[in-house]
Parts: structure tokens; sequence; C-alpha cells
């Protein structure tokens, strides 16, 4: 039996898969003619698909950098993705505006890339753990932990 709620979910997601189908084909063609991987070509369709999406299916000529800096801080706070994974979806959107609408994009140029996070270091050395106790004082134990 088909609840209300799973039939609305059906026509929203064949609504998308038809309005967005155009648009995504004609990416596909241009990455193609780009001899892109079939990978990225993938990524982008999907990140241009969410693109779309998370916006309400408006077409992405009328929108501008203020629609892509919400999106890609979406990205970052709701979906905690990695850095690269916002790097990705940063060079998709890239892609979509510069080269397949063929717009000048300054203000997406513009915009910060996501960093990796620097690794700290797991353990440090037997120097700098003893230098570090020797500060810290002369209490009981300090000196336990020094004559380890």
């Amino acid at each position: 039996m088909v609840t209300p709620k799973d039939a609305i979910e059906r026509v929203i997601a064949l609504r998308s898969r038809t309005v967005n189908s155009r648009l995504l084909d004609r990416v596909r063609a241009v990455l193609r003619t780009q001899h892109a991987t079939p990978g990225i070509e993938e990524a982008y369709a999907g990140w241009i698909r969410r693109f779309l999406l998370f916006h309400g299916m408006r077409r992405p000529a009328v929108m501008g950098g203020t629609e892509i800096k919400v999106f890609l801080v979406h990205l970052n706070v709701d979906c905690h993705l990695s850095a690269a994974m916002q790097n990705q979806a940063f060079a998709a959107l890239l892609f979509l505006y510069r080269e397949f609408l063929g717009t000048d994009v300054p203000w997406l140029e513009g915009l910060a890339r996501a960093r990796r996070l620097q690794p700290t270091p797991a353990a440090r050395l037997h120097v700098e753990v003893r230098a570090g106790l020797a500060q810290a004082g002369s209490g009981r134990c300090n000196r336990l932990a020094s004559g380890l």
C-alpha cells in the first residue's frame, strides 16, 4: 500500500528527474567533449543536481554568488563534508557557470576554497616531554612523571 507521503515523494523525484535530466544531459555532453573521465562526469552532474534541488529547481542562469555561497556553507555546516568534497562541489559549480553557461564569474573565483585540517602530532618527542615536565614545577606528581 502506497502512503500519501510516498506518492508525493515519488512525484517530486520524477519531476526533478525530468526537469533536471535535460540540463544534466547537456552538462554530461560538454564534459565528454572535454574528455573528462566518467567519474568526474558523474560527480559534477551529481553536485549540480544537488545545487539545483537545494535551491528549489531554480534556473542556474538566474542564480548568483549568494546562492552558491549559501550552498557551500550548507555543505560545510549541515552536511559536515570533507574539504575535498567541498572543493569538488565548488569545481562543479565553477564548471557549470564558466564552461557550460559561458558566464563571466569573477564573484565565484573570489570565494575561498575549503582547506584541509593540518594533522596534529600524535606523540611528542621524549625530549619535549621532559622539557614540558621540567617547566611545570617540582610537585610530587611531576617528579613521579619525570622519572618515567
